[in-house]
């Protein structure tokens, strides 16, 4: 009886650990991340998000629970928050700070993104960063 329950023991043990091992990229891949998204507004029309886009420095559409949300900056870093909700402000365009889930692709690639906007005083060069976050967490988004 000693040796079944040892037995069954070392088969549960090794079930364990292979099912453990097998999926540990699936675990790693699976990491969400909480960042903060400058959300411009949301529109159930189409056309409307469209016209607001269009005048924003920079910007992504997405459609999320039947809405067309605008976002016009996806940062980690609540500093770079602040800077961006500065310099909206001064071209008197009004965000809400949003908490969105992103997977741990986007989030390393917006952590890299941030490391250079923290270094820039370009304006010309900030936009096109902030742009590329914004095109990579559409990218992201569409993967899903």
């Amino acid at each position: 009886m000693k040796k079944i329950i040892i037995f069954l023991v070392v088969i549960s043990l090794g079930i364990l650990i292979t099912f453990f091992f097998l999926n540990q990229e699936k675990i790693y891949d699976q990491n969400d991340y909480i960042v903060y998204a400058l959300e411009v507004s949301a529109y159930k029309e189409f056309d409307d998000a469209s016209n607001i886009l269009d005048n924003l420095p920079s910007g992504i559409m997405i459609y999320e629970n039947d809405k067309y949300k605008l976002y016009t900056a996806i940062y980690e870093d609540i500093d770079l928050v602040n800077r961006m909700i500065t310099f909206l402000a001064q071209n008197d365009i009004k965000v809400y700070l949003d908490a969105i889930k992103v997977d741990n692709n986007f989030y390393r690639d917006l952590i890299d993104y941030e490391k250079l906007i923290r270094k820039t005083t370009d304006d010309k060069l900030y936009n096109n960063l902030n742009q590329s976050i914004l095109n990579s967490y559409v990218k992201s988004v569409q993967n899903v």
